[in-house]
């Protein structure tokens, strides 16, 4: 786990993250290469608002790792640079996600029960 602010590493230490890795203060390459046999990381999730974060995450990858950006850019700078070498040469998979739930928008109450949204109240629940 790379993070640049130190409450948040401290956090991430109460997880079973393999490494932590203050990204202010240290080389995030050295670091993950040096601790995965100067490969590189199957799989890298950028889940900041940060281009750097994004550009990082594509070169922190190893040969046909996956990539997912979690965080989105603001909109006022939202482009990273992207060496499109290492995408074709090392045949990464990079994809999106926004949220961790599905989409629930726009589905239609007849949808089959996967689908269905439910509203449930919590008041008076404990």
């Amino acid at each position: 786990m790379v993070h640049v602010q130190e409450h948040r590493l401290e956090m991430a230490k109460a997880f079973a993250v393999e490494a932590v890795i203050d990204g202010a203060r240290e080389d995030v390459l050295a670091r993950v290469l040096a601790g995965d046999r100067n490969e590189g990381a199957s799989v890298v999730i950028a889940a900041a608002a940060s281009a750097k974060a994004q550009e990082q995450a594509i070169t922190l990858a190893t040969i046909r790792g996956r990539v997912s950006f979690f965080g989105g850019l603001p909109m006022t700078a939202p482009c990273a640079f992207v060496n499109s070498n290492l995408i074709h040469y090392r045949e990464l998979s990079i994809s999106g996600a926004y949220g961790s739930m599905p989409r629930l928008r726009n589905i239609p109450e007849s949808a089959p029960p996967p689908f269905r949204r439910h509203r449930q109240s919590c008041r008076g629940r404990k």
